[in-house]
């Protein structure tokens, strides 16, 4: 490091990144920790004519070309890894970020 802070610039190297977005609590620790009916519940209010659709409707649309609410799979769903690179998916940007919390609080 030089004297005023600034370092040289590295050349990019193939080193494999992988990204996690996700929530923790005291609560309930890392992710969401669903029973198997807890999660039925969920996905039964998420179809419901109230819940089906996301309040960001213009994020949904951008993510996943509808508005309308996806299942939710397993305790995993609230988690989102991503492989960085311009060939995978490496973004996350306020869209995904959006709808990961919509999906938390549901």
């Amino acid at each position: 490091m030089e004297p005023g802070g600034e370092t040289q610039l590295l050349p990019k190297s193939d080193v494999y990144s992988r990204i996690i977005s996700g929530f923790v609590s005291r609560s309930f620790g890392v992710g969401l920790h669903l029973s198997q009916n807890e999660l039925e519940e969920v996905n039964e209010r998420r179809v419901s004519s109230e819940w089906c659709h996301y309040l960001s409707k213009e994020a949904a649309l951008t993510v996943y070309g509808t508005t309308k609410k996806k299942k939710i799979h397993d305790n995993l769903t609230l988690l989102r890894f991503f492989d960085v690179g311009i060939n995978l998916e490496g973004f996350w940007n306020y869209d995904q970020m959006a709808l990961q919390v919509e999906n938390v609080y549901e």
